[in-house]
């Protein structure tokens, strides 16, 4: 019988570690048998991707109740489930996810995504550095985020794996003939350049910044339309600034969708304005699907992109250099198409999700990795 690999995730909300989950269970169906739990909040907008994927879900709302309690709950969904290996994708769900699997004797791995977490939250540093010995298995998202593990936690670098994040080239991938393309809002056809972003509406993706940057874009660029697919705690602040800033029209906001490589295939460029990242799946998406992107120099981004090659890179928290890189692509777009050839081979040629899937088959122990 295949084992039972249960992704333990935050909450059903869309994101990167989220997506990542779902893409690992579904291509390791031949392999595994996968379920998805939310430790935090009830049925949220990833639940219609998980069916739509052919996955089974749970939920166990722990919020405001004691930790022994989720624990316990947890433990008890572990036993009726009867999982066989337990992933968690972040130090912080270690605390319910260690003692849950120590008591049910289930195989707990973990896998890191970014530094933030340890550089805010002392105790993740050490949760990390005193439970790593005991772990079935760790892996990181980049080089740079197992050097930071070893050097700052740690972590016995044998006991870490990095790997990197995956996309499925057949999903995105360029529009070809007959296929569908995002409709845009009225008379955006006609317009300048259509620049997008994907992700939650947080502290850590900086809307604002990228709102900012945009609206001095407009200042050069009048007919430059700005495409924001997502939802989150921030977008409510994001479309209060969007009015101040006067772009009202300029501005799309779509909320949570499932039809993300046809909403990246009708921008003309991708724009991540993150103030700190892992491995943003986001932009590797973008680049399989031919779009050229402006991205800040944020967690792994630079073990991958070489600015004015594959991306243009900028600082984080530089709103002028953010514009700047974003009216580049507009006045050069030969030097945009060339790029984005060279990252749509560079996305095919390193971050596979058929390499992604070996390493954590790897990890598991299971499947093709030991054929």
């Amino acid at each position: 019988m295949k084992p039972h690999v249960m992704q333990l995730i935050f909450r059903m909300f869309p994101g990167g570690a989220e997506r990542l989950a779902l893409t690992t269970l579904e291509k390791a169906s031949p392999h595994v048998r996968g379920t998805v739990c939310g430790l935090f909040g009830g049925e949220g907008p990833l639940v219609p991707e998980i069916e739509a994927r052919g996955l089974a879900w749970r939920t166990l709302d722990v919020i405001g109740r004691p930790r022994l309690t989720g624990i316990a709950r947890l433990a008890a969904l572990l036993r009726r489930e009867k999982v066989d290996i337990l992933h968690a994708q972040d130090s912080y769900l270690l605390q319910w996810a260690v003692p849950a699997a120590w008591l049910t004797g289930v195989r707990l791995v973990y896998t890191e995504h970014a530094t933030h977490g340890f550089e805010t939250q002392p105790r993740a540093r050490l949760l990390v550095r005193l439970l790593a010995p005991f772990l079935g298995g760790i892996s990181c998202v980049t080089e740079t985020l197992r050097n930071y593990m070893v050097d700052v936690l740690g972590v016995a670098p044998h006991r870490l794996r990095v790997i990197r994040n995956g996309v499925d080239t057949v999903r995105f991938s360029p529009a070809g003939p007959g296929e569908q393309v995002a409709e845009l809002p009225p008379g955006w056809a006609e317009g300048g350049l259509v620049y997008g972003n994907v992700a939650r509406f947080c502290d850590a993706k900086d809307h604002p910044g990228l709102l900012r940057a945009f609206a001095a874009v407009r200042a050069t660029h009048p007919d430059a339309r700005l495409l924001l697919v997502g939802d989150g705690e921030r977008r409510d602040e994001a479309e209060r600034l969007c009015g101040e800033l006067g772009l009202e029209g300029a501005v799309h906001f779509t909320g949570t969708r499932r039809d993300i490589p046809e909403l990246l295939r009708a921008m003309d460029v991708f724009v991540l304005s993150s103030r700190y990242e892992g491995m943003p799946v986001a932009v590797l998406e973008a680049m399989a699907c031919g779009i050229p992107v402006v991205t800040t120099e944020v967690g792994g981004i630079g073990e991958l992109v070489t600015d004015g090659e594959t991306a243009r890179v900028v600082p984080p928290h530089d709103v002028q250099a953010l514009a700047s890189a974003m009216r580049w692509m507009a006045d050069n777009p030969a030097h945009r198409q060339a790029m984005r050839e060279k990252a749509m081979e560079m996305v095919r040629s390193r971050c596979s999700d058929e390499a992604m899937l070996r390493g954590y088959l790897t990890l598991y122990g299971v499947g093709e990795a030991h054929t």
